[in-house]
């Protein structure tokens, strides 16, 4: 979404927004092309002039597809992540902050709270991200 806002809308990759009709259609173009009655050079021709919209379902299988794809990278992404935030110390320094933390609230001394800075962060991105796709959205 970035690329494509700060491009003006000449990035070289679809707006999120249609990313699942254009991939979608990929597939269902290239049977049209195949199936064209005057043969395929013809065929390419026609719906390079005269594009086809690929059917409801379509979009939504493929719309379901893309969402299982992400979701079994998301779900093995920490096989990737965690050996390299093990390598920087990431994960004891984290660990030892929040026993540091615990301990002190056990203790009966919890000055110091603990706070997930990463977190923070990424639901930050999260709302610039939803604001931009709603300037986007009413923009058109």
């Amino acid at each position: 979404m970035w690329l494509y806002t700060t491009t003006g809308g000449h990035a070289p990759i679809s707006p999120p927004s249609e990313l699942p009709g254009s991939t979608a259609a990929q597939p269902d173009r290239g049977r049209r092309i195949a199936a064209f009655p005057l043969g395929q050079t013809l065929g390419g021709m026609w719906y390079g002039v005269f594009a086809a919209d690929a059917s409801t379902w379509l979009v939504g299988a493929t719309v379901a597809g893309l969402m299982m794809v992400g979701s079994v990278v998301a779900a093995f992404a920490g096989v990737l992540a965690d050996p390299v935030q093990s390598r920087f110390g990431i994960h004891r320094r984290r660990l030892g902050r929040l026993l540091a933390t615990v301990e002190e609230d056990v203790l009966g001394r919890g000055d110091r709270p603990f706070v997930a800075r990463e977190h923070f962060y990424a639901r930050l991105l999260d709302l610039w991200d939803a604001v931009a796709s709603a300037f986007s959205m009413f923009r058109n």
